[in-house]
């Protein structure tokens, strides 16, 4: 076993310096230095660095996505390179201990993830998609879809396997200061576009429905992030005026980000919070949601508001007359489905016509824009099945293991946070994504699977 680990190692090294060395080269070339000390950076702290650190490196890629560049040579994600790297690390660790990979305690998320496995090989025999997998027309290879599956799947069992036997103590902090910085500089980039920050993409407007929205690509999931990394590490504490300030630094942010469906879900998040862990605040808190929501309809028929804060509050006509593109292509994943409720259409493209004609055929190759219909389309029931599964399952067992823990350790402040980002996905997922490309959604299940195996292996240990 021994020399099975030091060839893994070699193999490792040589695979990360051939990208290293290729990444190099095109960086010089093009100028882009910093992404070349980051890169280098990165990969020094990889391969030096312990198993844990490489969690925290990969639990950072997951949450702060937007934040890590591409890898040129293929245009890889972090993540994408890092999970299957982790995984095969942490398989080879609990081989190495003898334990065991699977549990029963944690069955219902591979049942879904082996009906995701069938259901795209099934999906891949009826329709075998273009082997195309890097290049400008990555977003257009189908089998990249099929890859974001593996690269999910490898991110599950990276958490689960990792956290049924292992903790990090400060991580919850690490995700929180990270967040603060990132929103930070996000904030100064927003009155201050064109000083060039670090890690900061350029901020980018578009125009919908006559209005110019300001908005800069991550800054909503920066602040979530923030919210309920704080809500868990300071739940024991007394409010503390640090507290206000960090959250009320997140929900300018928040608002700022002009995205409709991920600051009502944190809201939402928030009440279920203080509804279940804080209830001598939860009508204080309503009543203020309520006012504030009457305020703002009051002001934004009086006065000219920034567009990111207008589009938030704006939903007058409901999603068919504010967003017609979006609505069409939701229409066409329910025609979808009816023609194929079983096993759905697969990855692949569906040519529709009309003015939205563009726009719905490209969210038909993989779904989008909406992840309970977009996968009911692309992968008929099994896939509802298994994105239902995974959110109901994440959510059930961590609440419950909070519940029945006596003492507020790192283990039951985790759960707390699977909990909480997990009803906020179940809400965001209304709108956005596709259902299985989100690496959260596997993070956090496997978070939550592991949590549950590691709890009751301690409770037959105790009995």
């Amino acid at each position: 076993m021994d020399f099975f680990q030091r060839s893994l190692k070699i193999f490792a090294i040589v695979c990360l310096s051939y990208y290293v060395a290729n990444y190099i080269g095109i960086s010089i070339l093009s100028g882009n230095l910093l992404f070349t000390v980051i890169i280098v950076s990165g990969v020094c702290f990889f391969l030096l660095s312990s198993l844990d650190q490489k969690f925290i490196l990969f639990t950072v890629t997951v949450f702060v996505e937007l934040f890590f560049p591409r890898l040129i040579l293929s245009n890889l994600k972090w993540v994408e390179l890092m999970a299957p790297l982790i995984c095969l690390l942490l398989i080879v660790d609990v081989l190495l201990n003898k334990k065991s990979i699977l549990s029963k305690k944690a069955l219902m998320y591979f049942i879904a993830i082996g009906v995701i496995i069938l259901w795209s090989m099934v999906n891949y025999a009826k329709n075998p998609v273009s082997a195309g997998f890097v290049g400008d027309s990555i977003k257009e290879s189908g089998i990249r879809g099929y890859f974001t599956i593996v690269v999910g799947i490898t991110t599950f069992f990276s958490s689960y396997l990792f956290f049924k036997s292992r903790e990090i103590p400060k991580l919850l902090s690490i995700l929180l200061y990270i967040s603060l910085f990132l929103s930070n500089l996000m904030l100064i980039h927003f009155f201050v576009p064109n000083v060039p920050l670090p890690f900061i993409k350029l901020m980018r407007s578009f125009v919908d429905q006559h209005l110019t929205y300001f908005r800069i690509p991550g800054v909503g999931g920066m602040a979530s992030l923030g919210i309920i990394s704080l809500l868990v590490l300071r739940y024991k504490e007394k409010l503390k005026i640090s507290t206000i300030l960090i959250f009320t630094n997140c929900i300018v942010l928040l608002i700022l980000s002009g995205g409709r469906t991920l600051f009502l879900g944190t809201c939402l998040t928030i009440l279920v919070y203080v509804f279940l862990l804080k209830k001598q605040y939860f009508l204080p808190l309503l009543t203020i949601f309520i006012l504030l929501s009457g305020v703002f309809v009051f002001v934004s028929q009086s006065i000219t508001l920034p567009g990111s804060v207008e589009r938030i509050i704006d939903v007058q006509g409901g999603i068919e007359q504010q967003d017609q593109y979006r609505w069409a292509a939701y229409q066409n994943y329910l025609e979808i489905f009816k023609e194929n409720p079983v096993f759905g259409k697969g990855i692949g493209w569906k040519e529709v016509g009309g003015e939205e004609g563009k726009f719905v055929t490209a969210q038909s190759m993989q779904g989008g824009h909406g992840s309970y219909i977009s996968i009911l389309a692309i992968y008929g029931i099994g896939g509802i099945f298994f994105l239902l599964t995974m959110l109901i399952a994440g959510i059930y067992n961590s609440y419950k293991i909070y519940k029945n823990k006596l003492v507020y350790d790192e283990d039951c402040k985790l759960a707390l946070f699977s909990f909480l980002s997990l009803i906020l996905l179940a809400l965001v997922f209304y709108s956005g994504g596709n259902g299985v490309n989100n690496m959260k959604l596997w993070y956090l299940a496997g978070l939550a699977a592991g949590l549950t195996v590691k709890n009751d292996e301690m409770k037959k240990h105790e009995s």
